[in-house]
């Protein structure tokens, strides 16, 4: 069973009738897109076949049924894409006379198409404070000293790691 394929229709069943069932469910209640398979498909035995349905949304027969009802009046609201929102908020900033108006509807369409951080979201901050210790190199003087030195100081770090984390 593959998620963008139709759902199966059995024997006894008409196909067309379905999705105009769903066309009128989806332009009653277009903020239930998905979700209106589970209402033209009921019951659990038909979970798959809910979830296929959503591929209707694009069918002919079902934008065909949408237009028709819009036209009619029948439709509560036919709420239009994200892209066909954003077109049209690009549109009527280009055709914006005022200066004004136009920084206005492009700052929309930043928003819309998410161009834009929302206020008071941190996106890859990084709040995490570490001590950065150096050590510093003799320029002379014996290799064995350095090395003391070293050993010593990462003792001491990894005890004050260890304490940290407790």
């Amino acid at each position: 069973m593959s998620w963008n394929a139709p759902p199966p229709i059995f024997e006894g069943e008409d196909e067309r009738e379905l999705k105009l069932r769903y066309a009128r469910l989806l332009a009653a209640h277009p903020e239930r897109a998905g979700q209106i398979g589970y209402d033209v498909f009921p019951g659990p035995e038909n979970y798959g076949r809910a979830l296929q349905a959503q591929v209707w949304q694009h069918d002919p027969i079902v934008r065909a049924e949408l237009e028709r009802l819009q036209d009619a009046g029948e439709a509560d609201v036919l709420l239009p894409t994200k892209e066909q929102f954003a077109k049209e908020v690009l549109d009527t900033g280009r055709a914006a006379g005022d200066p004004k108006d136009k920084v206005a509807a492009f700052k929309l369409h930043a928003e819309v198409m998410g161009y834009m951080p929302k206020a008071g979201v941190n996106v890859n901050v990084d709040n995490r404070s570490q001590t950065i210790k150096v050590l510093r190199v003799p320029a002379y003087g014996s290799s064995d000293a350095f090395r003391s030195r070293l050993k010593e100081q990462q003792t001491k770090l990894i005890a004050n790691a260890r304490s940290s984390n407790s």
